[in-house]
């Protein structure tokens, strides 16, 4: 769609500058634009599906976001977000029941990278409130059932709700939990 727009533009400039300084002005103007569409494309291509790809992953986050609400009314605690664990980001900490767990919302699919990063910050939560934290892989738009890829489950979004409801993990203690959440904020 992009391309288009270029496609329209050029022809558009190409016919201005034929129109107002003659034909031959108006092919080497021509010429010259297009030959900067074609150095700039892969830039712009590489801009765009950056782009999309972090557009894919916001509405990804906000939907398992609206997910993990239900829970929340059933005394569980989630934290979304969270900055000052690890570099970067956690998109959840969600602790309840079930247990403790660090879930990193992926829209289609997770890097190889992906595990190891996850493991360690779940050791890094683990040093902060003293029991197990399960690293969750949630994938937004995945229909196969839960699973385990080293050491980590990987879990649909629309399955995530009821998954960590089913679990029995070590349960943290509440004022430890909220120390480290002041902590953050």
């Amino acid at each position: 769609m992009i391309w288009a727009g270029f496609a329209v533009f050029t022809v558009a400039t190409a016919s201005m500058i034929a129109l107002t300084f003659g034909h031959s002005l108006g092919i080497a103007g021509s010429a010259l634009f297009l030959l900067t569409v074609i150095v700039v494309r892969p830039f712009a291509a590489d801009y765009v599906e950056e782009h999309l790809r972090l557009e894919r992953g916001v509405v990804a986050e906000e939907a398992v976001g609206r997910l993990l609400r239900e829970l929340v009314y059933e005394g569980w605690h989630v934290m979304n977000d969270v900055t000052g664990l690890v570099p970067g980001n956690v998109d959840f900490i969600v602790s309840g029941p079930g247990g403790v767990f660090v879930v990193d919302v992926k829209a289609r699919r997770y890097g190889e990278r992906d595990p190891g990063r996850l493991k360690w910050t779940a050791k890094q939560l683990h040093d902060e409130i003293g029991v197990w934290v399960t690293p969750v892989i949630c994938l937004h738009e995945r229909e196969a059932e839960p699973s385990f890829r080293s050491g980590v489950a990987i879990v649909s979004s629309a399955q995530l709700p009821g998954w960590l409801r089913a679990q029995r993990k070590q349960v943290a203690d509440p004022e430890r939990l909220a120390r480290f959440a002041d902590a953050l904020f």
